[in-house]
């Protein structure tokens, strides 16, 4: 094996040559001086000007800071302004925020003041105060122009202190009111900025109108010389003459200074100064003699070469080696002769430099390992760097070998990385053992690793969540449509059987309802998944009249099932900020499943009391209480899960969709209310709902219409681009006694609207999705012809999405309310009765007016 060694080696060029060579290159260094001079000078320019931009940004950052604070503040003053606070009470505000402000920022940066009412209130008041005609200040003049925007104030001399200071402020949005902070320039610094100077280097920064706000320098800038220095450095920046990368300016203590700046977004510009001498390291001539040293150096490395065989370097060879296989990312680095078995030392760490030497038998090696490794990998690690294996690896071809371990550091492990590194073209019997501190990237390692693990246990529960939904929903849907289908062919197989006819379209408008309601509960759970079931739409509502119109739709059933239906009502405060359409929807399931699960004879009850008054908010309680058949704990545990059934015995059969109760719950947690539930079988259920309302203001009283609403004599404008829904349309409005005008898009509608007499039109029903031009568009088109009806005619959005976001559209478009698909026509004229109201509600306040 020793014969794979490379062999020693004369020079191939003759001394002369190589000193031929060597004066060539010195002399193409020194002609490259002025070329790394200028060069130098150009990245140092690039250097600069993204230190003072670094500078800037931090200056900005922390302006930020103080806008948002006012922000704050002006926002908190606007509410105590609102609600009639007196100028004592915002003064001790003031107090209040200003030692708040010395918390925050560490010390007395700001002096905030304000003025309210037109008088000045400071946290420190400051005699003369009163006369103080803040009306002509910079800062009055400069906030009110701005509005609701935050403004900085160039540096001047506070006519009450006599101290240099910058002010930002910001008018009030509800008001006239200012707040104000003075930010004085010997506090302006207190935080300072982090990035960190050149040597020698020096920081200004200057406002927009040329005044110094502070600098990091080693000059006493309050000396008159040095102020007439800080202007001829600004100004050499505004005429351009410090533009070019090899510009600079003599400082007070002779020396150059390149000089970089940036112009901030307010005018403001950060300016950073370095000495030439640490950009060059030093003078010209020094450059000439530095390089003039390398050239020598590099003469004498040349006649090192030619004779270091003879001198018999071996050592400085072993480390050329060394350092051409290794780089320096290595905290222990060992050349192992395995055939010997001995290491010698290249690199080692602190803790094991004294023990290990500089060389020593490989055993001593891995002793010293064996304490420091881990006692899970200890027996791996042994086996896997015995010289044993090390030869076996090298016998197989394996060149680069290791993996990651645990290394005692003091008194806590931490990851390392240990590889065996040879090379064949070496030719030597000799390894690098090499290690290198990974802990790092291993603990990012594993924590993605966990994360990935994470999000796979995710993806595969989603996927079975899903598959059982599609499950639930074909089960659920399959069962109307059979019914559908199923009755429609028996319908059409006994045409001349009025009764089986009238008894097969009843139990198919049953199915299809049931289809319906099904629907409606999936797009909700689907919202729900998706963070919610929709926005709440909150507007001043009657809440007992909300719940009296909901419980009065199960009067009737009540009647037919033989069961007893009652409401209480303990309410003071009726009028609330509500959803009264969420309300109804929690309602209707409670209710439903109440009458759905009890039996004739039973008794159900809907009680409303209110808990808790308030000006800000009142607590309510809903509870609906049945005498039906009740559920079991087991089903109890999991009632508000989606598709979740009780499945014990029951006098009726269990239907519905499983969706109910758990949208009964997201849109009461959503409303910040509580739902409770406690049943028993045998003895019924109680379902209790707890919600906070604001309150409301009543509603101005409406008197009554003399008489019921009705479509009889009304001609109404239908845009529907679906035949059958047409057809369906066209046929109830025309049995209800309306006179129908069809358009089968949105374009036709605004046509046909157009072509009609002013007034002719009584309303409108525009469907949302249609060819040519869809609903909304259309209604934007109508409510901008000019013709006297054309603001002021009903326009009703009749739309399969029922969404709050797809309502909002509807609004912003101009029109007045929505119909969700299938057409609920009792519905339709309830609306239309509540926009004719709303019309002359409308028209009363404007004669009022007037």
């Amino acid at each position: 094996m020793r014969s794979k060694r490379r062999k020693k080696g004369k020079p191939d060029l003759s001394t002369g040559l190589n000193l031929a060579v060597v004066t060539a290159f010195t002399a193409l260094i020194l002609w490259g001086i002025f070329l790394v001079r200028d060069k130098m000078l150009q990245n140092t320019q690039e250097l600069g000007t993204s230190l003072a931009e670094s500078y800037a940004l931090e200056e900005q950052s922390r302006i930020q800071v103080y806008g948002m604070l006012i922000r704050l503040g002006t926002k908190h003053m606007d509410t105590l302004t609102e609600n009639g606070s007196s100028g004592e009470e915002i003064q001790k505000w003031l107090s209040d925020y200003d030692r708040d402000l010395e918390d925050i920022l560490g010390a007395s940066v700001v002096d905030p003041y304000a003025v309210v009412n037109g008088e000045i209130l400071a946290a420190a008041p400051w005699e003369g105060d009163r006369e103080y005609e803040y009306e002509n200040t910079e800062w009055y003049r400069k906030a009110m122009e701005e509005g609701n925007e935050v403004i900085f104030t160039d540096a001047y001399v506070d006519a009450i202190t006599g101290r240099e200071l910058v002010t930002v402020a910001r008018k009030a949005e509800h008001s006239d009111s200012v707040l104000a902070f003075d930010i004085f320039l010997d506090n302006f610094y207190i935080h300072k900025n982090l990035a960190e100077l050149p040597e020698h280097s020096s920081f200004f920064l200057y406002d927009s109108s040329g005044q110094l706000i502070y600098s990091i320098t080693e000059l006493d800038t309050s000396r008159e010389e040095a102020k007439v220095y800080t202007r001829q450095l600004l100004e050499g920046i505004q005429d351009g003459t410090l533009e070019p990368f090899n510009s600079s300016i003599r400082d007070l203590d002779g020396r150059q200074r390149g000089v970089y700046y940036y112009k901030m977004d307010n005018g403001w510009t950060s300016v950073i100064t370095i000495p030439l001498n640490t950009i060059l390291q030093g003078e010209t001539d020094e450059i000439f003699l530095f390089l003039l040293g390398i050239c020598l150096l590099l003469l004498a490395v040349v006649l090192f070469t030619v004779f270091r065989e003879f001198l018999g370097k071996e050592r400085l060879r072993r480390i050329s080696d060394t350092v051409n296989i290794l780089g320096n990312s290595y905290y222990g680095i060992y050349r192992v002769n395995y055939v010997q078995g001995t290491y010698e030392t290249v690199k080692s760490s602190e803790d094991v430099a004294d023990r290990l030497g500089r060389e020593g038998d490989y055993g001593v090696l891995m002793e010293v390992m064996r304490e420091l490794v881990d006692e899970q990998t200890n027996e791996d690690f042994q086996k896997s760097f015995s010289l044993e294996n090390i030869r076996r690896l090298v016998e197989e071809g394996i060149y680069d070998f290791g993996g990651d371990y645990k290394r005692l550091f003091g008194d806590q492990y931490r990851w390392v990385n240990a590889r065996m590194i040879c090379s064949s073209s070496l030719g030597l019997d000799e390894v690098i053992i090499c290690f290198r501190e990974v802990d790092a990237e291993k603990q990012l390692q594993l924590k993605q690793q966990m994360l990935l693990e994470s999000a796979l246990e995710s993806a595969r529960k989603s996927a079975r969540d899903k598959s059982m939904f599609f499950s639930h929903v074909s089960h659920d849907m399959r069962t109307p449509l059979n019914a559908v289908i199923g009755l429609a062919d028996l319908a059409l197989e006994h045409r001349d059987d009025s009764r089986k006819m009238t008894d097969y379209l009843e139990k198919i408008r049953q199915a299809g309802r049931q289809l319906l309601t099904l629907i409606n509960d999936i797009l909700d759970i689907s919202k729900i998944d998706q963070g919610g079931a929709g926005t709440l739409d909150s507007k001043p509502a009657d809440l007992q009249k909300c719940v009296e119109d909901c419980a009065s739709m199960f009067g009737d059933e009540a009647e037919k099932t033989g069961k007893v239906f009652r409401t209480e009502f303990s309410v003071r405060d009726r009028m609330v900020y509500c959803d009264t359409f969420r309300i109804s929807q929690i309602l209707n399931n409670l209710l439903s499943n109440a009458f759905k699960y009890s039996g004739p004879g039973a008794e159900i009850v809907l009680k409303v009391k209110q808990l808790e008054y308030g000006a800000a908010k009142g607590k309510y309680e809903i509870t609906v209480a049945d005498t039906g058949f009740g559920m079991s704990g087991e089903f109890l545990e999991r009632i508000f899960q989606p598709f979740t059934r009780e499945t014990r015995f029951s006098p009726v059969q269990t239907v519905g969709t499983g969706l109910g109760m758990p949208i009964v719950k997201s849109l009461v947690q959503q409303m910040d209310g509580d739902i409770s539930v406690k049943s028993e079988l045998g003895k019924g259920s109680t379902f209790t709902v707890t919600l906070p309302f604001a309150p409301a203001e009543p509603e101005e009283e409406v008197p009554e219409p003399e008489e019921a609403f009705s479509l009889e004599g009304r001609r109404i404008l239908v845009a529907e681009d679906n035949g059958i829904n047409m057809e369906i349309t066209v046929e109830f409005l025309t049995m209800m006694g309306a006179e129908v005008v069809q358009a089968a898009d949105g374009r036709e509608a605004v046509k046909r609207f157009a072509e009609s007499e002013p007034g002719s039109i009584d309303a409108v029903l525009m469907d949302m999705q249609m060819p040519e031009m869809d609903g909304c568009e259309a209604s934007r088109k109508i409510r901008s012809l000019d013709r006297p009806d054309s603001r002021t005619v009903p326009i009703v959005a009749v739309t399969a999405n029922a969404f709050a976001e797809d309502v909002a559209q509807t609004k912003a478009a101009g029109m007045d309310g929505h119909l969700a698909k299938p057409i609920d026509f009792k519905a339709l004229c309830r609306l239309l009765e509540s926009i004719a109201v709303q019309r002359q509600q409308e028209k009363g306040r404007q004669d009022r007016e007037n």
